[in-house]
């Protein structure tokens, strides 16, 4: 179709116009018009007889380009958010929590007994913990080749400048110490990354363990995005369809996904194209889209959310997706670590994170080493994620206001839009579809201001679905089954 209309040089066609020039079937010719709209800029005009014109801007630049670098990375963010999330923990949470044993310890030490209890049994808590959060996630194989790399690296200098003091045998290569170093760990981990996976991490056993992950990425990270448009959308308006019948209105889609009249307009080539939908223009002038494809769908199928986007929105974007008493804890155990690290001056707060050396972590190896842990570093890579989400929350937060105020007024439009009595007149009335009506002004000045256009489709609307009569008095009879008499039987 797009080859006929530029070989022509057509913009603009009807689907008879459209047959003619490719050669296509009327219906298959009114089909490839809609696709061709859902892919570049254009739209359809629906005359009085509810002839459909098709006008396009152009057919040489698609309406959506290849996404910009940024917006590829953003949209893999989006879509892979949990598993992100999982991973930031994985490195995180371990290390807090063996430092905070570490901290706790030391306060311990700082209080007289019995109150220095109190930070001592917080220990055993945080290193089982600690330990725990390491095994705990999907990304377990991902944990056992970290750690085999740590331990490698630990190994592998002395093996090279002392093999003696690493081997039982002095005659034996470092290189074969090394691989079977490797091969044990490697079966072992595979092993145990298998039991875990299976037994444990896809098991009942471990739902605590997995809400115990999700409320530390809810209180860091905050709430996952939430899933826009693909399939969501697509169910969400499969699902109106079925509810109201195979008919729907402007002012139907307009309160689903909380679009302006322009959007709503700039969507429909695609809704139509995707579902064979058509546009129908009644004798009162009123326009309507009927799908008569899925009109005799069950009700109830789809546990889709029908509520209209002026009720679905309504919650401020939340700042923690965790309970206070998670929320509470974790700020308790920050307190009583810094505290632990402050009750001893000469301990470092950044200590050294290399390993050899004069001053690193090894060669200083002592109590006191111990006890510092890694210092503030795991409290400054918790404060992080928060301090940065702290600004962009704010703007989601404007954001979230102004929409609400756009869907206030989307309200009084399509639910229903009979109109409103109004002192002064909002800004995005026209947008909406609606008018003032002059002839109609109450002694306090007030004006009616109503939405003609909604409120002629809605009441059409209503009567096409009652003249369809689309449900089937009850199940149809059976005259075949593909499954045999056998099997359905056993069924």
């Amino acid at each position: 179709m797009r080859a006929a209309l530029l070989e022509h040089g057509r913009l603009e066609a009807t689907p008879p116009d459209a047959a003619a020039l490719a050669g296509l079937p009327l219906e298959r010719a009114q089909e490839a018009l809609f696709q061709l709209l859902a892919d570049y800029p254009g739209g359809v005009q629906v005359g009085e007889r509810g002839t459909l014109t098709f006008r396009f801007a152009s057919l040489e630049a698609p309406r959506q380009g290849k996404p910009s670098p940024l917006e590829a990375a953003l949209a893999f963010v989006a879509r892979n958010a949990a598993a992100l999330e999982a991973t930031v923990l994985l490195v995180l949470a371990p290390g807090f929590m063996l430092t905070l044993a570490c901290h706790a310890a030391a306060l311990g030490q700082a209080l007289p007994m019995p109150l220095g209890l109190v930070p001592w049994a917080i220990v055993p808590l945080a290193v089982m913990l600690g330990v725990a959060l390491m095994c705990q996630f999907l990304l377990a194989p991902l944990a056992v080749l970290t750690a085999l790399q740590c331990v490698l690296a630990l190994l592998l200098p002395g093996l090279f400048t002392l093999p003696a003091a690493w081997l039982w045998d002095d005659t034996m290569l470092p290189w074969t110490a090394v691989l079977l170093f490797v091969l044990l760990q490697a079966t072992l981990g595979g092993v145990g990354t298998w039991l875990v996976l299976r037994f444990f991490v896809f098991g009942e056993r471990n739902l605590a363990a997995m809400g115990l992950s999700q409320a530390l990425a809810g209180t860091l990270f905050g709430p996952l995005p939430t899933p826009r448009g693909g399939l969501v959308e697509q169910r969400r308006l499969v699902a109106l369809i079925v509810e109201r019948r195979g008919v729907l209105t402007l002012a139907d889609l307009m309160g689903l996904f909380g679009w302006s009249r322009h959007e709503a307009e700039g969507q429909l080539a695609r809704i139509l194209a995707d579902h064979q939908g058509e546009a129908v223009v009644t004798d009162e002038g009123a326009l309507l889209f009927r799908f008569d494809a899925l009109r005799l769908a069950r009700e109830g199928v789809s546990a889709a959310d029908l509520r209209p986007s002026y009720e679905r929105e309504l919650a401020p974007p939340a700042f923690f997706d965790a309970s206070r008493s998670i929320r509470v804890v974790l700020g308790g155990c920050c307190a009583i670590g810094l505290a632990g690290l402050l009750s001893h001056p000469k301990l470092p707060w950044f200590p050294p994170l290399h390993l050899w050396g004069p001053d690193g972590l090894l060669a200083s190896f002592t109590a006191s080493s111990v006890s510092a842990g890694l210092g503030l570093y795991p409290y400054l890579a918790i404060a992080l994620p928060m301090l940065l989400r702290w600004p962009l929350w704010l703007v989601a937060v404007r954001r979230h206001e102004r929409r609400l105020r756009f869907l206030n007024l989307l309200k009084l439009a399509v639910a229903p839009p009979h109109g409103r009595y109004m002192l002064t007149v909002p800004a995005g009335v026209a947008a909406l579809g609606g008018t003032v009506d002059l002839d109609h002004v109450r002694a306090d000045g007030r004006m009616l201001v109503k939405f003609p256009d909604h409120q002629l489709a809605s009441a059409a609307a209503a009567r096409l679905r009652a003249e369809l009569a689309l449900r089937p008095a009850g199940e149809e009879a059976v005259v075949f089954d593909t499954a045999g008499p056998d099997v359905v039987s056993g069924l």
